[in-house]
């Protein structure tokens, strides 16, 4: 493990944070932590896509094929807006 130097002091600062000195190690060991987490994720080799077991299985070719019209699209959609299909508002 890679010792991390982390400045609590500068961080609680610009954080606005009023830290006890118990909470500043405590912070400071939960940080360290979390930056180890993320130099060990950085250092994981990219995995494979399939399992080993799936790799007698044949994938069908990517083909374009019959589409819906836009004119189609829209005929069945609830409601549209300016040629789209419309969806209600779902994020603040």
């Amino acid at each position: 493990m890679n010792e991390k130097n982390i400045n609590i002091e500068k961080l609680s600062l610009l954080a606005k944070l009023q830290l006890s000195e118990d909470e500043k190690a405590s912070l400071e060991n939960d940080l360290k932590r979390i930056v180890t987490l993320a130099d060990d994720l950085l250092s994981v080799e990219n995995q494979l896509l399939f399992h080993e077991e799936d790799e007698g299985i044949e994938l069908r070719e990517d083909t374009e094929g019959k589409s819906l019209s836009r004119d189609s699209a829209l005929k069945n959609a609830p409601d549209t807006f300016e040629g789209f299909i419309a969806v209600p508002k779902f994020l603040n």
